[in-house]
């Protein structure tokens, strides 16, 4: 019989090999960003992101307030803060979209990836630094 592993399932175990590796390289995390610097190490396997990335003070009510405002026309999301809880704010607002974590679910997406994955190690194995695909945040 095939075994099943639940999407979860894989998420979880994921997030527990991710607080050891961050464990043994003595980084801690603040609590408010713990959740999205884990997604975010969790989704591309860099470490990096666990110094990198730079938060807003209050940036996830900051945005729901412009949303409600009509500051910002309008978002579609299926990345959230503490998922898989939902922001409550942006479940009423008609100008949001809101979907499962699957932005990345399609064989095309996955696809993309990957070129970007290949040509990105091309680039540096080349020591061509230019031409990679470099998320800056």
């Amino acid at each position: 019989m095939p075994m099943k592993t639940l999407p979860s399932d894989i998420e979880r175990g994921s997030m527990a090999i991710i607080a050891q590796e961050l464990r043994v390289r003595g980084i801690t995390l603040p609590p408010e960003n713990a959740a999205v610097v884990m997604r975010c190490i969790h989704a591309s396997a860099d470490f990096d992101y666990a110094e990198n990335l730079r938060f807003t003070p209050g940036g996830v009510g900051n945005a729901v307030e412009a949303l409600q405002k009509g500051i910002i026309a309008g978002a579609a999301l299926d990345v959230f803060e503490h998922e898989p809880h939902i922001t409550e704010a942006l479940l009423g607002l008609d100008n949001v979209v809101l979907s499962p974590h699957i932005g990345t679910g399609t064989m095309d997406g996955r696809l993309d990836m990957c070129r970007n994955v290949e040509q990105n190690i091309s680039a540096f194995l080349d020591d061509n630094l230019d031409k990679m695909n470099i998320v800056k945040l």
